[in-house]
């Protein structure tokens, strides 16, 4: 009797187990449309097309950037944006990785973000609101909303960028959100990635307002050609971390920077009034570099030579003694930088002084 009661338990909970996935993609299903080859090798999901819409254009854009450097078959992925905390909460990594895709990135939209922030507000407050900040929040102007939405699109491009290219360079590394930016699995000198998924974002290079601001701190070029990306410990939180957006205001009268809000100090800096860790200085500098370099060894000598650049390195190539071939940039490495600079005081950057972002490690939305 016993014996009889106990094998229908195991049956009841292998029939309760078995009912448990189907929840799980009927969920997701329920939640996420597929759109499918918004650009060739990468689908989003979303609940709405509209969702989708701002990115069709900057995705194909990046993806045939991409193709440029790195050839057209690239590592198939997924894009997932969630317009609410409730859609994130229905899709995991795990989840959309075994649907066959080689990378995944989830997003909130600006309007999720915005719960997001509000949730922690009320809950860091202890249930006392603090209603001028709410009301900032849920009272933004059209400019705001079409200004968060481009740096929703801007930073989804970008990391997408990175997750192809680490991907597709090394396909049995295991990929995971939380690491979508980690340049150290891919053969190419840290730089030159760097450089690559900044570039198929379209721009002439991240931080460049800090790095004009800065540029007698920076590093020398030579030690970027050889060093690796500085590492930047994950934020709190579990699954690696959260990506950490500073931006940067114009300083008080009087002079200096000032930290960025809700920056914490913690160790030397690379500047005055950038109160932040050093490695996360570090990083900013590096990317800053690399990614503005990148773009003008593009403009000066033209994608047929960066591309074989791409080529030679991935063969194990110095790119210095690439770079300073005569039909490259010139045989001085200290007259190219010397240009470089001189480059990188004549661009033009958007908003205020001082302004900067940095990621730190992607894969969760930021606070």
């Amino acid at each position: 009797m016993k014996r009889c009661w106990f094998a229908v338990m195991i049956m009841s909970v292998a029939v309760a187990r078995g009912q448990q996935a189907p929840v799980q993609i009927d969920n997701f299903t329920k939640n996420f449309k597929l759109y499918k080859e918004i650009a060739v090798g990468i689908d989003f999901f979303s609940g709405r097309k509209t969702d989708v819409a701002p990115f069709e254009k900057a995705v194909k854009d990046a993806r045939s950037r991409l193709a440029t450097f790195l050839g057209d078959d690239l590592a198939r992925g997924a894009v997932v944006i969630c317009s609410s905390l409730e859609q994130r909460d229905s899709v995991s990594e795990s989840r959309v990785l075994r649907m066959g895709y080689n990378w995944v990135l989830i997003e909130l939209t600006p309007e999720a973000s915005t719960q997001q922030m509000i949730a922690r507000i009320k809950a860091q407050s202890n249930g006392e609101e603090t209603a001028g900040r709410l009301e900032r929040l849920l009272n933004r102007t059209p400019e705001m909303k079409a200004a968060g939405e481009a740096r929703l699109v801007n930073s989804v491009v970008q990391r997408m960028g990175y997750a192809i290219l680490t991907t597709t360079l090394a396909p049995d590394k295991p990929y995971r959100i939380s690491r979508a930016d980690d340049v150290g699995r891919s053969p190419l000198p840290d730089w030159i990635d760097v450089g690559i998924a900044s570039h198929s974002a379209g721009g002439a290079g991240v931080n460049l307002r800090m790095l004009k601001d800065r540029l007698d701190e920076a590093f020398p070029l030579e030690d970027v050609f050889a060093m690796s990306r500085p590492f930047v410990a994950p934020g709190e939180g579990g699954g690696g971390g959260e990506r950490m957006v500073f931006v940067m205001r114009e300083g008080p009268p009087g002079g200096g920077s000032g930290p960025p809000p809700g920056a914490q100090g913690g160790g030397q800096g690379r500047g005055p009034g950038m109160n932040l860790p050093k490695d996360v200085q570090d990083r900013m500098m590096f990317d800053a570099e690399s990614s503005s370099f990148f773009a003008f060894v593009v403009e000066k000598a033209g994608l047929d030579k960066v591309k074989r650049l791409v080529e030679e390195c991935r063969n194990g190539k110095r790119p210095e003694e690439l770079l300073t071939q005569q039909e490259m940039l010139g045989r001085d490495l200290g007259k190219i930088e010397e240009d470089w600079r001189a480059w990188v005081k004549e661009q033009k950057v958007e908003g205020p002084p001082g302004g900067f972002r940095v990621t730190a490690s992607p894969g969760r939305p930021p606070g």
